[in-house]
């Protein structure tokens, strides 16, 4: 018969039994597949629990709910807390806090992260730049990833999962939209290689194995690239490029 006001509600049956009660926690902000969950308590000072105590981590967790601020390793990202102010970006990890680097230039507390995945790579945004990510210990801005004259503004990265899709907002023509961008594809370069043994080209040959050639070039962003790769039977090869 359809809803009123187009306004349904669903109840689903409870279940039976609850298999834990997390001592000290107020507020479960994010969970992951060990069951590990970080949260706060009712004061808003920041918990981890790991199946057995509740202990304080310092690090509060920015965005909603947390999103993935937790990841499969323990890590814990966000802001570090003291009294009731938060600071710099920082990642938890057993009971240690490792300050996240800010954009250059950018004042310390600029950067909030808000999501990381298991492979380490952490999202969030800049007060100063918008959608900020970090990998491998260095913080880039996303717009500077986007292509030469690209319309978007990247304005906040939210979520990024195992395979590196992030999910955050930014802004179009001056509208704000969703986007869905993916981090480490790689597109692969292949082909033949042929050998010219004279001057007048008479003489070209396939490549034997081994034969190594160079591959260079621009990505669509202005990137420099330059690779090399070893043929295989025949003078076949390819390369991944990032």
């Amino acid at each position: 018969a359809g809803c009123p006001n187009n306004f349904c509600v669903f109840v689903s049956a409870p279940p039976s039994y609850a298999d834990k009660a997390i001592p000290m926690l107020s507020y479960g902000w994010s969970v992951n597949d060990l069951g590990h969950v970080a949260g706060s308590n009712a004061s808003g000072d920041p918990l981890f629990y790991a199946g057995g105590s509740t202990v304080s981590t310092g690090v509060a967790l920015n965005g909603s709910y947390g999103n993935h601020a937790l990841n499969i390793h323990d890590d814990i990202v966000g802001n570090l807390k003291v009294g009731n102010v938060t600071t710099t970006a920082s990642m938890w990890h057993s009971g240690n806090v490792t300050r996240l680097p800010d954009l250059k230039s950018a004042p310390a507390g600029d950067a909030h992260p808000e999501a990381i995945n298991d492979s380490k790579v952490i999202v969030g945004m800049s007060d100063s730049a918008g959608a900020v990510i970090w990998q491998s210990g260095v913080i880039r801005s996303l717009d500077s990833l986007l292509p030469k004259a690209s319309p978007w503004h990247l304005t906040d990265a939210l979520d990024i999962s195992n395979s590196g899709y992030i999910l955050g907002t930014g802004t179009l023509s001056g509208q704000t939209h969703y986007f869905l961008t993916q981090i480490g594809a790689k597109v692969t370069l292949s082909g033949t290689l042929w050998v010219t043994d004279c001057t007048d080209q008479s003489c070209s040959r396939a490549g034997a194995a081994g034969d190594r050639l160079a591959v260079s070039g621009t990505d669509s962003s202005g990137n420099k690239i330059s690779m090399s790769a070893a043929s295989g039977p025949g003078g076949t090869w390819s390369v991944n490029v990032p």
